[in-house]
């Protein structure tokens, strides 16, 4: 915690094995809310199920592209400096 903020980044972790939970943790959290709206989901809306899953992997991508920052090649000073991260 730093000045009031949580970070985590999961390559950053003290130990890779809190990273690799975190990871597997987020991982199975989603599975388990998309097969428990699902039926929900598909009871309203039949086969547009899918469709909603769609968009919201759609805006998931955009969301990626846009608000993401690019990381590839930049050294974690750089990046801490960008966020004013100290």
């Amino acid at each position: 915690v730093q000045d009031g903020k949580i970070e985590v980044i999961g390559p950053e972790f003290d130990d890779i094995e809190v990273g690799q939970a975190l990871g597997s943790f987020t991982h199975w959290l989603m599975a388990a809310i998309i097969s428990w709206t699902f039926p929900m989901i598909a009871e309203i809306s039949g086969a547009h199920t899918f469709a909603f899953y769609m968009l919201c992997m759609i805006g998931q991508l955009f969301w990626v592209i846009f608000v993401m920052p690019e990381t590839k090649g930049i050294s974690l000073e750089q990046i801490q400096k960008e966020f004013k991260i100290e």
